[in-house]
C-alpha cells in the first residue's frame, strides 16, 4: 500500500526487481491456519465486544480530541 500511495501505481509497475533476488537468499516459510467460519466469526465478535467494553470508543475519542489521531491518519480510516 505504501508503494501505491507514494507512486500512484501498482507494485507490479514499480522499478523494483523482485526477480533479481536468488531463491535461496531467504529462508521463507508460509503457514496458513484455518478454522470453521462460524468459529472465526464468533471469535471476532467476542474480541470486538471485549474491546468496546474495555474502553475502545473512549480511547479513540480522547485521541481525536487531543489531536494525536488526526482524521487524515490511515489508522483513523481503517475498518476492522
Amino acid at each position: 500500500l505504501t508503494i501505491v500511495e507514494l507512486t500512484g501505481r501498482p507494485v507490479q509497475h514499480s522499478h523494483f526487481a523482485f526477480d533479481a533476488v536468488p531463491d535461496d537468499t531467504y529462508d521463507f516459510r508460509c503457514f496458513a491456519l484455518t478454522m470453521p467460519k462460524m468459529q472465526l466469526l464468533n471469535n471476532i465478535y467476542r474480541r470486538c465486544e471485549v474491546m468496546v467494553a474495555d474502553g475502545l470508543l473512549e480511547e479513540v475519542y480522547s485521541l481525536l480530541l487531543s489531536g494525536e489521531l488526526p482524521p487524515s491518519c490511515s489508522a483513523a480510516k481503517a475498518v476492522g
